[in-house]
């Protein structure tokens, strides 16, 4: 696959597909370009996306607000989506085209759209499986479901924060790689808005001891 659309209101899905896609077809830093349709013409973008690597085999054209896949017209730049379509007809193998596309959903009407399904990879991002995320995120670790569901409740469904939370654990337990409950009650803390509810309460109740210990796990 050559050229992917990737849309949808979940960043980070979207971000972790673009890293899948630069290890799967083992991309330098150097080798990944980045434009963005608001600000750059599609036709400089598609003559770098024709054109041959300097420095590997292939390389990744990245492309940020790729609002021509939407039913979206108001923008900074005018864009001519026949050059695209001229392109996804003839898709060059050295070039893995990436465009982000911020919107739920995009204009199936349109004919870049249709070729993008027929000569490349569309996918949505919309909706998340938390569990499975944090299933694969402790992958060679071992950690039961039910542990997997109560780091959830206990650290919230934001998937950049549960990420850093869950490589905070892996390090810690990288010789044992078994994960226990008492591993994830000292290496987190409950979600801001369960923690800052009973922070308020011992504030008011006057209870020091626990407003501290509140505030320490709200700071972990």
């Amino acid at each position: 696959i050559m050229v992917y659309v990737l849309y949808g209101k979940i960043e980070y899905l979207i971000q972790k597909e673009i890293d899948r896609i630069i290890v799967e077809n083992n991309i330098n830093k150097v080798d990944i370009i980045k434009y963005d349709l608001e600000q750059d013409s599609l036709i400089k973008i598609l003559n770098d996306a024709n054109s041959i690597s300097l420095f590997g085999d292939k390389k990744i054209i990245l492309v940020y607000n790729s609002f021509i896949f939407t039913g979206t017209t108001k923008k900074s730049i005018e864009q001519d989506p026949t050059l695209l379509e001229d392109y996804l007809n003839n898709i060059n193998e050295d070039s893995v085209l990436i465009f982000w596309v911020n919107s739920e959903k995009l204009d199936e009407r349109k004919k870049i759209t249709k070729l993008a399904n027929k000569n490349g990879y569309v996918k949505e991002h919309n909706t998340v499986d938390t569990v499975s995320i944090v299933k694969n995120l402790f992958e060679n670790y071992s950690i039961s479901l039910d542990l997997i569901k109560y780091l959830i409740e206990r650290v919230g469904d934001n998937l950049p924060l549960l990420s850093l939370k869950i490589e905070k654990i892996k390090l810690y337990k990288k010789k044992k790689k078994n994960i226990t409950k008492d591993d994830i009650d000292n290496l987190t803390c409950k979600s801001f808005e369960e923690n800052n509810f009973k922070l308020i309460d011992a504030i008011i109740t006057k209870n020091k001891t626990l407003a501290y210990q509140l505030y320490k796990d709200g700071i972990r």
